[in-house]
């Protein structure tokens, strides 16, 4: 698999929305998506910006015969940078930062 861009998708009202979707980085000439919106399986009531990276096959998957992607630090890095970007979209779609596995909290949302 090669990666072909890091996408964020805002989720809302049990939705992805393709449709408005943000290139975060575009590997090769990504387009967006064909469809305008998706159910949202996980945690469809919670409203926020997810992280995309879509993928196009590659020989090593046709030689593995499995879907199999070598990392580049370039793409992780990427992959990184849109995370902050989300939780950083997310935050200001909530007003409010949260705990968790990836807790996000800021300095005002104490104040």
């Amino acid at each position: 698999m090669k990666v072909k861009a890091i996408v964020l998708i805002r989720r809302s009202d049990g939705f992805f929305d393709l449709e408005n979707s943000k290139i975060f980085r575009n590997f090769n000439r990504f387009r967006g998506f064909k469809v305008k919106r998706v159910p949202a399986v996980r945690r469809p009531d919670l409203p926020g910006w997810g992280v995309a990276v879509v993928f196009e096959e590659s020989q090593v998957d046709l030689d593995f015969q499995e879907k199999v992607w070598f990392p580049s630090v370039q793409e992780l890095q990427a992959i990184h940078g849109a995370m902050d970007e989300s939780d950083r979209l997310t935050e200001e779609l909530l007003g409010r930062g949260w705990t968790g596995v990836r807790p996000y909290l800021m300095l005002h949302h104490f104040m």
